[in-house]
């Protein structure tokens, strides 16, 4: 009985220390974030990326990720936590680093009152703290991913156009490149 009072204490004085707007959601609007030098973003999506690893799959390796606005550009910054984030570029190319999709919230959960940005090696750059809930800013959606120079434009690929050309198959094509911050562990893959 006195253990169940002690946490139920020890929860009320956690509560109470955490700030109001820290634990605000704002929903359908967007969350500002400053950190008191003009630097200034604003949080418009939330959600994670789950990386299962075939030799660990019941410890999937989570990855918060934040779709963020920065003047008029779109940005990402993820981490294991919101203590320590890394810059990122677009969904899109956080997506391929880290070799999973990211699963985005349906509304803008509650945030903590700050957010820590750090460098590759967790170094930290700037601490932001939330500062209110504003409308989301009116950016262009993200850019779908260009095609290369000399790909055709319709009716197949390149490499079916150079088969039906010389009646053959085409040669055995270049293995895919692993994403860069993502490795294969040894032994995973028969040679």
């Amino acid at each position: 009985m006195m253990a169940r009072t002690l946490a139920a204490f020890a929860l009320a004085v956690a509560v109470s220390a955490v700030p109001a707007q820290a634990m605000e959601a704002c929903g359908e609007q967007a969350a500002r974030y400053e950190n008191g030098k003009g630097f200034a973003f604003v949080v418009i999506r939330a959600g994670e990326a789950r990386v299962v690893n075939p030799l660990r799959p019941l410890t999937p390796e989570v990855t918060q990720v934040l779709e963020v606005v920065i003047g008029a550009k779109r940005a990402t910054a993820y981490g294991p936590d919101f203590t320590s984030l890394r810059r990122g570029g677009t969904p899109s190319v956080v997506q391929a680093m880290l070799g999973a999709p990211i699963t985005w919230e349906p509304k803008l959960p509650a945030l903590p009152d700050t957010l820590n940005i750090v460098s590759e090696e967790g170094t930290p750059l700037a601490e932001l703290g939330f500062k209110l809930c504003v409308a989301p800013p009116a950016i262009a959606p993200e850019a779908a991913p260009q095609a290369k120079k000399g790909a055709p434009r319709k009716g197949g690929s390149k490499a079916a156009e150079g088969g039906a050309k010389t009646g053959g198959t085409k040669a055995a094509a270049k293995p895919a490149k692993t994403p860069q911050g993502f490795s294969i562990p040894q032994g995973a893959v028969a040679e």
